[in-house]
């Protein structure tokens, strides 16, 4: 496993945590997947994730970019990335927040590969951030995971909180993503 998908997926969670808790504070306690539960739940991560990453990233983004740029590329095929984990969830509000977000951790998984040239960075990006957030911590709504967030204060109702963090959070890992992508191709190009 890539030490640059780890450090992403890491940051990433560790943003999402961080933005959560400064709203309504919260602690963990076990959660109802064991160990046996959590070793197929990551296996079944293992293999899905790795299909969509090369279907989308090693065929598609690296097509995309002959002939529209990586930037834009990565901007086309964040709809159709988050579209594909609708599958079978129907049109609702819930619905919509899976596609934003999955969308949005396309930009993370796709400037990963970029970063690194590395599918296994982008494929090791999604699995771990997968375990991370909905295996081991079980932050994805479905309280279903080793540990479960327990809120110990109100939470604001005005918005879902959960769903802020997480788009703030990949935005941002998106961000800096995209500036060293950016960087490493200024130094690239300077360099030819």
């Amino acid at each position: 496993m890539s030490c640059w998908a780890l450090l992403i997926a890491a940051a990433s969670l560790a943003l999402v945590e961080a933005l959560l808790y400064t709203f309504a504070p919260f602690h963990f306690r076990r959660g109802p997947l064991d160990e046996m539960g959590a070793l197929k739940e990551a296996c079944s991560y293992l293999l899905e994730n790795s299909l969509e990453e090369l279907m989308f990233i090693g065929f598609l983004l690296v097509i995309l970019s002959r002939f529209i740029g990586w930037r834009i590329a990565i901007l086309v095929l964040a709809l159709p990335f988050g579209l594909f984990h609708l599958q079978g969830s129907g049109i609702s509000v819930a619905s919509l927040k899976l596609v934003a977000s999955a969308a949005i951790y396309s930009f993370v998984f796709s400037l990963s590969y970029l970063l690194t040239g590395s599918m296994w960075t982008a494929i090791s990006a999604h699995v771990t951030s997968n375990i991370l957030f909905h295996m081991l911590l079980g932050i994805d709504g479905k309280n279903s995971g080793m540990f479960v967030q327990i809120s110990s204060g109100k939470i604001p109702g005005t918005y879902d909180l959960g769903f802020c963090a997480l788009i703030l959070g990949a935005l941002a890992i998106s961000l800096l993503l995209y500036m060293s992508v950016s960087s490493k191709a200024r130094r690239m190009s300077a360099a030819y």
